[in-house]
C-alpha cells in the first residue's frame, strides 16, 4: 500500500475513534439530543473558520456549496438521531445500529451506478454485521430498545448518505472546508431548537465536554473522515466505521468502567477482523 492510501486508513481509523467517542460523551452529557447536535455544530464551525482563513484554504462555491449544504441537513439529521438513539437506549444499541450502514452505502452505490459491490464487500458486510449482532445479542433480547435501534437506523441510512457526497466534494475541494460548510449548515438547521425547545442546565463540567466534543470529538473527526474518502472508497470506509461500537465500548470500559460481557469481546473480536480485512484489497491497486 502506497503512502497516500496507508495515511488515508489511518485518518479513517482516527476518526471512527473519535466518533466513537462522541457517543460516549454524548451519554455522560446527558442532554436532549437536538442541543448536543446543535452545540457540537457550532463549536465545531467556530474551530474551523478561523482556522481555514489562517491557513488560507479555499471556501467552496458554487453547485459544490450547494451540494455541501444540502449534506448539511443530511448531518444534522444524522447527528441528531445518533445521539437520540443513544438516549433512549444505551451507547451500545445506539452504535450497533448505526454501524449496519455499510449495507446503506452499497445500496446506495449501486442504485447510483457509482460502485457495484463485489461478492468479497458483501461477505465482508455480512461479517461484520454478524460481529455486531453477536454483541447486540450478548445483552439479550430484552436489553434492547425498539425505539433505539430504529433511531440507530436513520443515523446509519444518513451517514451513508453523507459518505458516497463526500466522495464527490472531496474529489476538486479540500476535506475540512466540506466539513466547515456542511457543519454550519447542520447547525442552521437544527438552531430552531433553541427558540422552541426547553433550554437544559449546563455546567462547567457540562460545557467543557461539548467543547472537546465540537473541537476534538467533530472539527478534527469530521475532517479526517473526509479526507480519508480521497483514497478509500465509501463501501470500504463504511466497513472500517464498523470498527465504531468496538472503540465506544472500548472507550466505555476505560472512561466509565463498563466492562464488556464475553458475548461483547467476541463480536468486537469478529468485527475487528472483519474491518481488517476490507482494507485488504486497497494494496493491491498498484500505486
Amino acid at each position: 500500500m502506497g503512502s497516500s492510501g496507508l495515511r488515508g486508513i489511518l485518518w479513517l481509523n482516527l476518526a471512527v475513534a473519535l466518533f466513537g467517542m462522541s457517543g460516549v460523551a454524548s451519554s455522560w452529557l446527558d442532554m436532549p439530543s437536538w442541543f448536543v447536535a446543535a452545540s457540537r455544530c457550532l463549536i465545531s464551525s467556530a474551530c474551523l473558520f478561523p482556522a481555514l482563513k489562517i491557513l488560507k484554504i479555499p471556501s467552496l462555491g458554487g453547485r459544490d456549496h450547494l451540494l455541501a449544504a444540502a449534506g448539511g441537513g443530511v448531518l444534522a439529521l444524522h447527528w441528531w438521531s445518533f445521539f437520540q438513539s443513544i438516549r433512549v437506549s444505551s451507547v451500545a444499541v445506539g452504535t450497533f445500529a448505526f454501524a449496519s450502514f455499510p449495507l446503506f452505502t452499497m445500496g446506495l452505490e449501486a442504485l447510483l451506478r457509482i460502485q457495484r459491490p463485489s461478492l468479497r464487500d458483501l461477505a465482508l458486510g455480512g461479517g461484520i454485521l454478524a460481529g455486531i449482532g453477536v454483541m447486540t445479542m450478548s445483552r439479550g433480547l430484552g436489553g434492547l430498545s425498539l425505539s433505539g435501534v430504529l433511531w440507530g437506523l436513520v443515523s446509519s441510512a444518513t451517514f451513508a448518505g453523507l459518505a458516497v457526497l463526500n466522495s464527490r466534494l472531496v474529489r476538486a475541494n479540500n476535506p475540512f472546508s466540506v466539513a466547515l460548510v456542511q457543519q454550519w449548515w447542520a447547525f442552521v438547521f437544527l438552531s430552531p431548537g433553541f427558540l422552541t425547545q426547553p433550554m437544559p442546565a449546563v455546567t462547567l463540567p457540562k460545557v467543557l465536554g461539548l467543547v472537546s466534543m465540537g473541537i476534538l470529538f467533530t472539527a478534527l473527526a469530521h475532517g479526517l473522515f473526509i479526507a480519508s474518502m480521497r483514497t478509500v472508497s465509501p463501501s470500504r470506509a463504511a466497513l472500517v466505521s464498523g470498527l465504531e461500537p468496538v472503540y465506544a465500548t472500548g472507550l466505555a470500559m476505560v472512561l466509565l468502567g463498563q466492562m464488556p460481557s464475553l458475548g461483547e469481546a467476541i463480536g468486537g473480536a469478529m468485527v475487528l477482523v472483519f474491518a481488517a480485512m476490507a482494507t485488504a484489497p486497497e494494496s493491491n491497486k498498484g500505486q
